[in-house]
C-alpha cells in the first residue's frame, strides 16, 4: 500500500495509564513525525490516561455513557451498536489502516470492517493466555493447541490450565460464537503485530499467520541522558528496590512482598517502593500488614510523569512479577543501568542476558527471594555505555518505524 496518511487506533478502555496506553501514545507521537494522522478512537476514557497531560491528543468517544451490563441480548444489541457506530467513523474518516488492540477490539473491528475496502491491524499484546478467565482457550479453534501452548509455559515456570471449564450449554454456544469472531479476526487482518516471539509462535500456530515483532519502551532522549536524570534522596543507606505499574492481581505483586518477608531474614537493610495505584491496593497493604513489613514496603501510589525517571534512577534493583513475554518497565530500568528481578518467561535480547544485570526466576515467592538477593548482591554495571546499538533498538522511534513500514509493505 502507499504509505499511510491517516490511522484510527481503536482502544476500548482509554482511562487509566499504563504501558498499553503509553504504547498508543507514543505512537501518535513517532507516526505524527512521519505525516500520519492518527484518530485515537475508544469508548470508555479518562484525561488521566495522558499521564498528567504529558501528551497532547485528541481522543473520540465512540459511545458516550459508560458500557450497559445486562443479559445476553442487551450485551449483543450493545455490542453490535458499538460495531455500528465504529462503522461510521471508518466511513467518516477513510483511515489507510484501523489499529486495535484488545481481544473485544479486534472483533468489533473484524465486523465494522466487512464487505469494505479499510485494511485493519491486530496489535496482539498476548492477553490470550496470560490472564485467566478468558474461556475463548477452550474453544474450537483454540483447545486443539492448549496442551502445546501449556507445555511451552510450563518450561518456564507458568501454568496455563488446560482443562475445560465448566459450562453450560448456553455458556458453552455464547463461547463458541465468540472464538469463530475471534479467530476470524485474525485471519482477516492486514497485519499482526505483538511483543514477543512466543506470541508471533501462537499467531503461526493458532492462525497460520507471520507476525512482526515490535519492540519498544522509552523514547531516544532517555539513551542521552543516562548520566544526568536526577536521583531521590535515598532513605538511609537501605538498598531500595521498586516496581511500577498497575496494582491489579495479574501483575502478581503479592508475590514479590511474599519474597521480601522470605529475604528479610538474609537481608534486612531494604525498602521496597510499590509505584501505580489500582483495585489491589487495599489488599496488598493487608498483606504488607499482615506480614510485618510495614517498615520495609512503601507504597507511593500514581507516580507523577516528571519524577519517574528519577524514582527508575534511585532504585538499585528493579522487580517485576507479571506474567507477559515483554513489558516496558523492565526494560526502562536496564537500559538505565539497573538491575531486574523478573519471571522467566519474559524474553530478552542475547545481549541482555548475558550482560549479568538480569535476574530471571519462577514465580514463587522462595525462588524470588533468592533472585533479588542475588540481584541486591551483584556488581553488574553493565549498561547503555556497553551496548548502545542494542538499546538504540527499544526505541519508540525504532518501534513504531517499523510498524510503519510493514503497513507500507501490505498487499
Amino acid at each position: 500500500m502507499p504509505k499511510p496518511k491517516t490511522i484510527i487506533w481503536f482502544v476500548y478502555q482509554f482511562e487509566s495509564p499504563g504501558g498499553g496506553e503509553r504504547w498508543i501514545l507514543e505512537a501518535e507521537k513517532v507516526l505524527s513525525r512521519k505525516g500520519v494522522k492518527t484518530h485515537i478512537i475508544c469508548v470508555a476514557y479518562d484525561e488521566k490516561v495522558l499521564f498528567n497531560h504529558s501528551y497532547s491528543v485528541i481522543v473520540k468517544i465512540l459511545q458516550k455513557g459508560a458500557p450497559k451490563l445486562g443479559g445476553f441480548l442487551q450485551k449483543s444489541i450493545r455490542f453490535l451498536s458499538m460495531v455500528k457506530a465504529l462503522r461510521s467513523e471508518i466511513k467518516l474518516i477513510n483511515p489507510d489502516m484501523v489499529m486495535n488492540q484488545g481481544l473485544r477490539e479486534y472483533v468489533i473491528t473484524y465486523l465494522a470492517t466487512r464487505f469494505t475496502r479499510t485494511k485493519y491491524s491486530n496489535m496482539d499484546f498476548g492477553q490470550l493466555y496470560q490472564i485467566e478467565g478468558i474461556n475463548i482457550i477452550y474453544s474450537y479453534f483454540y483447545r486443539p493447541h492448549l496442551k502445546k501452548i501449556s507445555e511451552w509455559m510450563h518450561t518456564k515456570g507458568e501454568n496455563l490450565n488446560s482443562t475445560l471449564q465448566s459450562m453450560t450449554l448456553k455458556q458453552r454456544i455464547q463461547n463458541e460464537a465468540k472464538g469463530l469472531l475471534l479467530y476470524l479476526s485474525y485471519r482477516s487482518s492486514a497485519q499482526i503485530f505483538t511483543l514477543s516471539e512466543k506470541v508471533k509462535r501462537e499467531a503461526k500456530l493458532l492462525y497460520g499467520r507471520d507476525a512482526v515483532v515490535l519492540k519498544g519502551a522509552y523514547d531516544e532522549s532517555l539513551l542521552a541522558v543516562n548520566q544526568s536524570i536526577g536521583s531521590l534522596p535515598s532513605p538511609g543507606s537501605k538498598a531500595i528496590i521498586l516496581t511500577v505499574g498497575r496494582l491489579v492481581f495479574h501483575k502478581r505483586v503479592d508475590l514479590m512482598i511474599r519474597a521480601l518477608s522470605l529475604l528479610r531474614g538474609q537481608y534486612p537493610n531494604f525498602r521496597f517502593l510499590i509505584g501505580g495505584s489500582g483495585p489491589e491496593m487495599e489488599r496488598l497493604k493487608s498483606l504488607t500488614q499482615e506480614l510485618k513489613l510495614d517498615d520495609h514496603v512503601e507504597f507511593l501510589g500514581y507516580i507523577e510523569e516528571s519524577l519517574l525517571m528519577s524514582y527508575y534512577r534511585s532504585c538499585d534493583v528493579f522487580s517485576v512479577m507479571d506474567p507477559a513475554d515483554y513489558d516496558i518497565t523492565p526494560m526502562v530500568a536496564l537500559a538505565l543501568g539497573k538491575r531486574v528481578v523478573c519471571p522467566a518467561i519474559m524474553e530478552f535480547d542475547y545481549a541482555i542476558e548475558s550482560s549479568g544485570a538480569l535476574f530471571r526466576t519462577a514465580p514463587e515467592p522462595k525462588k524470588i527471594a533468592l533472585a533479588l538477593q542475588d540481584a541486591l548482591n551483584s556488581n553488574s554495571s553493565k549498561s547503555i555505555p556497553q551496548m548502545p546499538e542494542m538499546y538504540q533498538n527499544y526505541t519508540w522511534e525504532s518501534c513504531f518505524t517499523k510498524m510503519y513500514n510493514a503497513w507500507i509493505e501490505t498487499t
